[in-house]
This record gives C-alpha cells, sequence and structure tokens, in this order.
C-alpha cells in the first residue's frame, strides 16, 4: 500500500467514523432528554445529505455553499417562564420561534 493511499483509507475511515459517532450521541441526547427512541433522525441525515449533494451537482455550486445551511435557519432563542422559583426548576426552555 502506498502512502497516498493510506492516507486517504485512514482520512476516509476517521470520516465515516465520525458522522457514525454524531449520529449516536444525537440518538443519545434525544433519549436522555425525552426516554423515547427517534429513529427518525437517521432520515433526516439521509434527506439533508440528498439536498447537499443535489445542490452541488445540479447548481455546480462549490462545495462550501452546498454543505452550508446556517444562512437558511430561522435563529430561535430559548426562555423559560418564571412564575416561581420551584415551577422554574422543573420547567424546560421552550422556543420562542
Amino acid at each position: 500500500m502506498t502512502w497516498p493511499a493510506l492516507v486517504h483509507v485512514v482520512i476516509s475511515g476517521l470520516a465515516t467514523g465520525s458522522i457514525y459517532a454524531l449520529m449516536a450521541i444525537s440518538l443519545v441526547i434525544i433519549y436522555n432528554a425525552t426516554r423515547t427512541l427517534n429513529f427518525a433522525q437517521g432520515e433526516m441525515l439521509m434527506v439533508s445529505t440528498f439536498v447537499g449533494w443535489t445542490a452541488w451537482q445540479v447548481l455546480q455550486a462549490p462545495l462550501v455553499v452546498a454543505l452550508s445551511s446556517r444562512s437558511s435557519r430561522p435563529r430561535c432563542s430559548a426562555s423559560s417562564s418564571s412564575a416561581s422559583s420551584s415551577v422554574t426548576r422543573s420547567r424546560r426552555p421552550t422556543s420562542t420561534c
């Protein structure tokens, strides 16, 4: 195996492992917050992947533009009600969007 091939295999493995780790972490975070398993996250990953790939192929957009979607997302802020201190501790933040 040549050095360029070895570097390619290592970088490809790290990229694939990072995607698996992010999906696993997101499943754990959602499960700990709601105590339900949400397998629809895999579907959302695939939809966003196909949208990015389509933007990259059809629109001939640069890869950075196809991967960035932060400008199209609305900015949301979290707030919580402050009725009393005992209620505030148990209440989760709600989105204002």
